[in-house]
């Protein structure tokens, strides 16, 4: 799948806030914005506290913050 290019200013400022892994014993697959690299990535959500960069799919935080302009997926 390709991610759709969108420029840095127009992504949500959530895009912005690092993952939060949560507290809690759950172990859920999610994804969430990496600012640094330009990607969308999975990591284990605990399942308690959270920020709005967490994603149930790849697709969906694909879809919301995209891919930092020049970078491959």
């Amino acid at each position: 799948m390709i991610a759709p290019l969108i420029p840095a200013d127009s992504r949500p400022a959530f895009c912005l806030e690092p993952k939060v892994v949560g507290r809690g014993r759950a172990s859920m697959p999610r994804y969430f914005y990496n600012a640094k690299t330009g990607h969308c990535e999975q990591f284990t959500y605990g399942g308690l506290g959270r920020n709005e960069n967490n994603f149930l799919t790849l697709e969906d935080c694909m879809k919301t913050c995209g891919q930092r302009a020049g970078s491959l997926w």
